[in-house]
């Protein structure tokens, strides 16, 4: 019972990381074309799309692994809280600094949002990285001090 159950959720957790990785191909796909066919004024919307195809392809990838899994958690917690202030400033600010502008929260949506994910996403693991580099240095000093 135990070892169908165990063969039974792997063959999900395949299936999930097919998924992603057929999703990151076609988004990514999406991305290329839409600035091709749209071209500047929409890159930051296309970087997103790719950001995101991006941590599919890596789930798909390396999903396996807990490491992979945490380095993916941090990068996009801190992807979705820096692109949620970003849509929100860049929404609100408009309205309050130009209210005669009536394209103005078109910046939160299309501009700073998606730059704040990528950005947020890149910062996330960066971060995670140092404070992983921190602790390995912590924890050696602590061997080699308690060996003393």
């Amino acid at each position: 019972m135990n070892n169908d159950s165990s063969s039974d959720r792997q063959s999900r957790w395949n299936g999930a990381r097919v998924a992603a990785a057929v999703f990151g191909v076609l988004l990514f796909a999406y991305s290329i074309t839409f600035v091709v066919k749209v071209g500047a004024p929409m890159l930051m919307w296309a970087l997103a799309s790719a950001t995101v195809a991006t941590y599919l392809w890596w789930y798909a990838l390396r999903g396996d692994a807990n490491d992979t899994r945490q380095w993916m958690a941090a990068g996009r917690r801190a992807g979705v809280t820096l692109g949620i202030i970003g849509l929100v400033l860049g929404y609100i600010g408009p309205l309050i600094f130009m209210p005669d502008a009536n394209q103005g929260p078109l910046f939160g949506i299309f501009g700073t949002g998606p730059a704040g994910f990528v950005l947020g996403s890149i910062a996330g693991v960066v971060l995670y990285a140092r404070r992983r580099n921190r602790a390995a240095e912590s924890r050696s000093s602590s061997r080699t001090s308690s060996r003393s």
